[in-house]
């Protein structure tokens, strides 16, 4: 037997191998980087809120949101008049039950002006729900509500001259 020969198959399949081996390295890392920038690329809108209606006055595009702590979402809402009267300055009012409140609707967003909303008509809002960087994990009850009352004052609860309100969850993992 010729044991010379039979090292020099071994050393060949070794390097054969590790050439391989590295060659599928950079092959998985090459692909892996083109789907993540396809995935960065991509844009996440949100779907519009169902109409609202006499039976439903405030609906929402999603009732479950989950995010984490200073992270924001997008949601639309949709209201409707079912009174007697023109809404004057009607907008969505975020409450949520906690004592220290970690969710805030981001103030600078137009959509979620106030704005008039004649008697059987319905109208669309939408903006930007921020979690607060200090939020602690867990679920959170939360809801939208349309007052009787024009330009509410930052904070307001949905406690008082409610005409309507909607309940969602704000999952914080």
């Amino acid at each position: 037997m010729n044991k010379k020969g039979s090292m020099e198959l071994s050393v060949n399949s070794i390097v054969i191998l590790v050439i391989a081996i590295v060659m599928l390295g950079l092959i998985l890392g090459f692909v892996k980087s083109k789907f993540s920038d396809l995935g960065n690329s991509l844009v996440k809108e949100e779907p519009d809120a169902s109409p609202a209606s006499l039976s439903d006055p405030i609906t929402i595009s999603r009732y479950t949101i989950v995010t984490g702590a200073g992270k924001s979402e997008g949601i639309k809402v949709n209201m409707y008049n079912s009174g007697s009267s023109t809404l004057t300055g009607a907008q969505p009012i975020l409450s949520c039950s906690s004592t220290t409140n970690p969710v805030k609707i981001t103030s600078s967003n137009p959509q979620f002006n106030a704005r008039d909303i004649g008697v059987g008509n319905s109208s669309s809002y939408g903006g930007v729900i921020t979690i607060s960087s200090g939020a602690t994990k867990g679920t959170y009850l939360c809801q939208f509500c349309m007052l009787n009352a024009a330009s509410p004052a930052e904070g307001t609860l949905c406690t008082s001259n409610v005409i309507a309100r909607k309940d969602f969850t704000i999952e914080i993992d």
